[in-house]
């Protein structure tokens, strides 16, 4: 995670304790995938003469599409494969356990029974059926997940922590800049009530023009920063949901980025110094996936070490008040 000052993007090279949390297990499985799926010929079915090749089954285990992608031949190509057209607005989070998931090569597009393709068409690969787009205010957080996720290791130089938020945002079809923009929109809010143009360009200022509060807590002072962590963490969980925008603050920094989960362990999808992130790519500044309880911790540290106070907001984009924003191009950019 990276921390960037409130008043400047640039950042001082503050350490940060480091979270206990191992992803060796998640690694462990996903190299047991690659080991069977070592290379695109060792692929063991070929789901018809069409040329459809399986990725595995979802288990309960290994419970998303995501993880057999970046498990497969096509990990470098994980998520860009799933922000493409093809495949966005389809039903991830309805796979049963026992479902075998295909890539058609050709389109990279991901098919199953059920979804994409009429339902005998894994075996008879035949043509496919658009996908119905869905409007705004159908949809939840995973969206911006996903979106979000499709910059994993983008340079932070490219993209801090605001901007991936908004990169996700415009992913799905929002528009942020120009006239009705909702950069514009945060920016004239800011003048009129007398800030600086940028007062509103942070996390809580993207879900306080478009989205609503769930959860907000202020700590004027930390004297035990890992347990005092942990006891917010455990209060803060039973409002977390994939895709919600939590950001946090202290007199002179502030960070935001994406809450996800995978399986069982909440996660915190950010750019910044990697410090617990979960692919290992540590001590590089990039946009990554961190666990959410190590960042947290981080966050408690500093503001022990520097004697401030710290407030988190954690909040959810309201889909019909982000739909005021709506691409002008017309229509919204499905994403899993």
């Amino acid at each position: 995670m990276k921390i960037h000052s409130l008043q400047a993007k640039n950042s001082p090279n503050d350490a940060f304790s480091r979270g206990s949390f191992q992803s060796d297990r998640f690694r462990a499985m996903l190299a047991d995938k690659v080991e069977s799926l070592d290379s695109l010929g060792a692929v063991n079915k070929q789901a018809s003469e069409k040329g459809l090749l399986s990725l595995g089954t979802v288990t309960r285990e290994v419970p998303t599409v995501s993880e057999l992608l970046y498990a497969s031949p096509y990990k470098k190509e994980c998520w860009r494969i799933l922000s493409k057209r093809e495949n966005i607005g389809k039903a991830y989070k309805n796979i049963p356990p026992g479902t075998e998931i295909f890539l058609d090569p050709a389109t990279e597009e991901l098919v199953w029974k059920g979804n994409g393709r009429k339902t005998q068409s894994v075996e008879q690969a035949g043509p496919m059926e658009p996908v119905s787009p869905q409007p705004l205010d159908a949809v939840g957080g995973s969206r911006l997940t996903t979106a979000v996720r499709s910059f994993l290791g983008k340079e932070y130089d490219q993209m801090d922590c605001y901007e991936l938020v908004v990169g996700g945002l415009r992913s799905m079809g929002v528009q942020y800049r120009g006239d009705g923009g909702l950069g514009r929109h945060l920016m004239e809010k800011a003048v009129t009530n007398g800030y600086a143009y940028n007062h509103y360009l942070n996390g809580e200022g993207l879900v306080a023009a478009s989205g609503r509060n769930l959860y907000q807590k202020r700590i004027f002072k930390i004297n035990n920063a890992e347990p005092e962590a942990d006891k917010i963490m455990a209060e803060m969980t039973p409002y977390l949901r994939d895709g919600q925008i939590l950001s946090f603050s202290t007199r002179t920094r502030g960070h935001t980025g994406v809450v996800s989960k995978i399986n069982d362990v909440w996660t915190f999808i950010n750019s910044g110094d990697m410090d617990n992130n979960l692919a290992g790519a540590n001590g590089k500044k990039a946009v990554g996936e961190e666990t959410l309880k190590a960042e947290i911790r981080n966050w408690f540290s500093l503001a022990h070490r520097r004697g401030e106070g710290l407030k988190l907001s954690l909040g959810a984009m309201d889909m019909e008040k982000l739909a005021r924003f709506g691409s002008k191009r017309g229509g919204v950019t499905e994403k899993v």
